[in-house]
């Protein structure tokens, strides 16, 4: 089974050593999403911190499982983004909404299922993306 796990997943392992039986699962194939590569890299603040993401990383890069968008990813992006209700429409304006639909959207493209902690905002994106595969933890 392919699996793309959310930032707050290594974070919470990072910090709290959380969630070691999907980290080290030998039976699904974990892929890495570069926007969640980006949230790692833009919360390492100290070279310890660096260290950790590019110990992450490595094994991603090596086994050539860092997952992108294409212009067709975006697009929908977009449109996921504006078919928001009114009522959401600030969530256009939060980088880290953004991201996550970003995010889901490189689970979707490659038939993984999504490990995340934020159930708000997966939600609202599974709602109008129903194909995207979740899993929530915490």
């Amino acid at each position: 089974m392919k699996v793309i796990l959310d930032t707050n997943i290594y974070i919470a392992w990072i910090r709290e050593k959380k969630y070691p039986d999907i980290l080290l699962d030998v039976r699904t194939q974990k892929y890495l999403s570069c926007h969640v590569l980006m949230e790692l890299w833009a919360g390492a603040r100290t070279k310890q911190a660096a260290r950790i993401v590019e110990k992450f990383q490595k094994p991603y890069q090596k086994a050539h499982r860092i997952v992108g968008l294409t212009d067709r990813h975006f697009i929908k992006a977009g449109q996921i983004l504006s078919s928001l209700p009114d009522s959401l429409s600030n969530k256009k304006k939060n980088a880290g909404f953004v991201n996550d639909v970003c995010i889901a959207l490189c689970a979707i493209a490659i038939g993984a299922v999504l490990y995340t902690e934020n159930i708000a905002d997966f939600e609202i994106i599974r709602k109008i993306a129903p194909e995207l595969r979740v899993r929530y933890l915490g």
